[in-house]
């Protein structure tokens, strides 16, 4: 069952929906442009400094996520881009375990130009450990500051030993942490990825998804992260939906 949004009747939010709806379809169109090595469409991309969004992606890149599941990562964050509207939103993607990565540029530094962001991402492969907390406090270190975090990983953290430093440090910026955890059967409460993961999203203000690669496709799920999607996850029924993979 596909989730439809009802439209409201308020003019300016009908108008505003429908620049949203033309941005997405120009981020979409620049990067198939960007993926052909074309360049038909030109956009003047402004500083990250200038978006209203400022978004670091914790991008889990452990061994565990090898194989099936490091593409549907890439396939997720890229999809989660193309939800953002143009020059609105700027992007940092920080992986767990970036001195195995060779070949990749540093892709942690915020940048408005998604479509060449989704290039790269393409090359991330799935190396090393879990340094889940580790990871966030780099990010909530980097400037400029992130207005959300989002992280996702398919088990625990190698250590806690940051996690109330990155915990303290959400709620004195008063920067939410959403975060989702990727599993390949149904988790209960008594999960220690899910406590982890469940805490660190309820204590922030961030929002927690559990995604049953059973259930979930998560580049379909991901992009409901994205800010022109986010606002639906306020409704506990459309969370529940999503988990249960039945928004599409």
């Amino acid at each position: 069952m596909a989730f439809k949004p009802k439209l409201g009747s308020n003019l300016g939010s009908l108008l505003e929906q429908e620049k949203q709806k033309q941005e997405i379809e120009k981020q979409n169109a620049l990067m198939k442009t960007s993926k052909e090595g074309q360049t038909k469409l030109e956009v003047k991309f402004k500083s990250p400094e200038e978006a209203k969004e400022r978004i670091r992606i914790i991008f889990d890149d452990s061994g565990s996520m090898s194989g099936q599941k490091i593409k549907d990562a890439r396939d997720g964050c890229i999809e989660f881009m193309r939800n953002c509207v143009v020059n609105e939103t700027a992007c940092a993607i920080h992986l767990m375990n970036p001195q195995y990565q060779s070949g990749l540029v540093d892709i942690s530094n915020l940048t408005t130009n998604l479509p060449a962001l989704s290039i790269l991402i393409q090359k991330i492969e799935a190396p090393g450990g879990t340094p889940l907390f580790e990871t966030t406090r780099k990010a909530q270190a980097s400037k400029p500051s992130a207005t959300r975090y989002v992280v996702f990983s398919d088990g625990c953290p190698d250590n806690e030993d940051d996690k109330e430093q990155v915990i303290s440090k959400a709620i004195e910026e008063k920067t939410p942490i959403d975060t989702v955890l990727i599993s390949s059967y149904e988790v209960t409460e008594i999960d220690r990825a899910y406590q982890i993961l469940k805490e660190l999203a309820d204590r922030t203000g961030g929002y927690f998804l559990v995604f049953d690669r059973n259930k979930v496709d998560f580049k379909s799920a991901f992009k409901y992260l994205a800010p022109t999607l986010r606002g639906r996850l306020s409704d506990g029924k459309v969370r529940l939906a999503l988990i249960a993979g039945e928004l599409k």
